[in-house]
C-alpha cells in the first residue's frame, strides 16, 4: 500500500441530531472517511469516534387546548419537546387581546416528560391569539375567538345615593304684619334648596283656607282674632316627603 494523500469526510449529526447524541455518556458520534486521492490502492476506510458534547437542544411545539371558549372559563396551551430524553428548554407563551398584550408566562419544557401547561383565562368576550417562543423567536401562533358567557349576571348600578330632606337649622316661618289686608308669606328658612320642591296650605283656627296653597297669603276680614299657620309639604326625587307645619301667628284685630 503506496503512501498517498488522503482527505477526510466528516458526518456529523448536523441533520439529525437526536440520532447521533448519546445521553448516557454525553458524547457525540461522528463517523470518519478517509478518502485516498491518487494511487493504485484506491481503497477507503471508515472509523467511528465519540467525543464529548453538550446535548443538543430540544424541537419545542405546542397545540392549544379548552373544553370551552368562553369568557371567564380557563384556555390551555399544552407545550411539549421532542430530542434527547431529559433535555429541556424554556419557553414563552404570551396571550394577545388584539393588539394588547394581557399575560406572558415562560417554563421548562421537559422531552419525556408531561407536557408544561400554560393556562390563560380570558377576561372578556373577543378575538385573542397565543405566542409559542424561545429564545426571541416566535415558533407558533394560534389564534382563538372567546364568546360571551350566556350566564354571566348583569351588573346592576348602584341606586344613586339621595340626602333626606332636612329642615336644617332655621326652620320655616311666617313673616309679615299678621293685620287685616297685610300679605304674609313663608320664609323657608334652611329649608329651601334647588332640588326640593314645596306645596303649601294655609289653615285659620286648625281649619284649612281654601285655594290658599301658596307661599304668600293676604290676610282677610274673618281672618281677625284668629291664629294662622301653614302646613308644608317638602319632596324631591328618590327622598321620603317631609311634613312640616309653621308656628302661628295671631291676626289683630281692626282698632
Amino acid at each position: 500500500m503506496k503512501a498517498g494523500p488522503f482527505y477526510a469526510n466528516i458526518y456529523s449529526s448536523v441533520s439529525h441530531p437526536d440520532s447521533y447524541y448519546n445521553s448516557s455518556c454525553r458524547c457525540w458520534l461522528l463517523s470518519v472517511k478517509l478518502d485516498r486521492l491518487n494511487g493504485a490502492d484506491d481503497s477507503d476506510s471508515e472509523s467511528t469516534y465519540w467525543f464529548p458534547g453538550k446535548v443538543p437542544p430540544p424541537r419545542v411545539s405546542g397545540l392549544l387546548w379548552s373544553s370551552s371558549l368562553t369568557e371567564g372559563k380557563p384556555v390551555d396551551y399544552h407545550a411539549y419537546a421532542l430530542g434527547t430524553k431529559g433535555s429541556s428548554r424554556v419557553s414563552t407563551v404570551k396571550w394577545f387581546q388584539g393588539a394588547s398584550l394581557v399575560q406572558s408566562t415562560s417554563a421548562p419544557v421537559v422531552v419525556g416528560a408531561a407536557d408544561t401547561v400554560f393556562t390563560f383565562i380570558p377576561p372578556a368576550p373577543g378575538s385573542y391569539r397565543a405566542e409559542l417562543s424561545h429564545d426571541g423567536g416566535v415558533l407558533k401562533t394560534t389564534s382563538f375567538e372567546v364568546k360571551a358567557d350566556p350566564n354571566k349576571p348583569v351588573p346592576v348600578p348602584p341606586a344613586p345615593v339621595v340626602t333626606p330632606i332636612s329642615i336644617g337649622k332655621k326652620p320655616p316661618v311666617i313673616k309679615g304684619k299678621a293685620v287685616v289686608g297685610k300679605r304674609l308669606k313663608v320664609n323657608l328658612g334652611t329649608l329651601a334648596h334647588s332640588q326640593v320642591r314645596v306645596r303649601y296650605q294655609w289653615y285659620v283656627n286648625g281649619r284649612k283656607i281654601k285655594k290658599a296653597t301658596r307661599a304668600a297669603y293676604t290676610v282677610l276680614r274673618q281672618d281677625a282674632g284668629k291664629k294662622l299657620k301653614v302646613r308644608l309639604v317638602a319632596s324631591k326625587s328618590g327622598a321620603q316627603p317631609l311634613t312640616y307645619i309653621t308656628k302661628a301667628v295671631n291676626v289683630k284685630r281692626a282698632s
